[in-house]
């Protein structure tokens, strides 16, 4: 499967912009300051972009910026806080983004603004675990189900975790939130059609003339006990579950580490 490159501009509010300039930007407010700037120079860039006998030194960063705020590449504006996701929807107003929320661990806060904007959001994991730090410490499991009542066109992300199990499995948050309330078909959307669309590729349904990139499972695919039979990419079996079963368990996968030694769990 092909991805549009670029095919997003993904922009950190809150802590991790913090972090990432730490030292150099100590405020939210020095945050969203910072952010201003750089969609001004994208501007300005885009508006001397062309012109002049001379070509311009290429600048990946620049580039990037420009096309941003000519609303020719999305926009991914991440943030937990209410607050923070307050500044992303006056920036991307402001400077008339083709935006998106990601994170939005607040966002079932605000779901009216969020919908008066018409900005999709790319979800948190609904079993992302609160107070890990203090960004995502009132996340709440039925936040997709909230957002979107409002009309709020929700993608589930699988996120990162800092701890154990790392990457997140995206059919279990997909399931939790549809026991949280969210319908089945909004939450199996939210990881196929939806998120395809959100991401700007042609994948994510099954009809004549689409491409044969399939997973069968043997139940509900929201259900955790449900296992992946087979894998078809470009109308190909590139897994088959039973062929798998047949190996030798010590073929079946490596060791939890990676390095021949127990998991980090089993080594204490």
């Amino acid at each position: 499967m092909l991805l549009p490159s670029p095919g997003m501009l993904v922009c950190n509010l809150g802590e991790p912009a913090r972090e990432t300039h730490a030292g150099k930007i100590t405020t939210r407010m020095a945050v969203a300051a910072h952010l201003r700037q750089l969609f001004e120079q994208g501007r300005a860039h885009a508006s001397k972009s062309g012109k002049g006998d001379k070509p311009s030194q290429p600048n990946p960063k620049m580039e990037a910026l420009a096309m941003a705020a000519a609303g020719k590449l999305p926009v991914l504006l991440c943030a937990h806080r209410a607050d923070d996701i307050n500044t992303a929807l006056r920036l991307a107003a402001e400077f008339k983004l083709d935006a998106r929320l990601g994170l939005a661990g607040e966002g079932y806060l605000m779901a009216d603004a969020i919908a008066a904007a018409k900005v999709p959001v790319f979800l948190h994991p609904p079993l992302l675990r609160a107070g890990t730090s203090m960004e995502p410490l009132h996340v709440f499991t039925g936040a997709a189900r909230v957002l979107s009542a409002k009309g709020v066109p929700v993608v589930l992300g699988s996120s990162f975790e800092g701890y154990v199990p790392k990457i997140r499995n995206i059919r279990s948050e997909a399931g939790t939130a549809a026991a949280a309330g969210w319908p089945r078909e909004e939450a199996l959307a939210a990881i196929t059609s939806r998120a395809a669309e959100a991401l700007g590729i042609d994948r994510g349904t099954i009809a004549p003339g689409k491409a044969a990139d399939l997973a069968l499972f043997d139940g509900d695919p929201l259900e955790n006990a449900t296992h992946a039979t087979h894998t078809i990419v470009g109308g190909k079996v590139v897994y088959n579950r039973s062929e798998y079963l047949e190996l030798p368990l010590a073929r079946r996968g490596l060791s939890l580490s990676g390095y021949g030694g127990p998991g980090c769990c089993l080594g204490w």
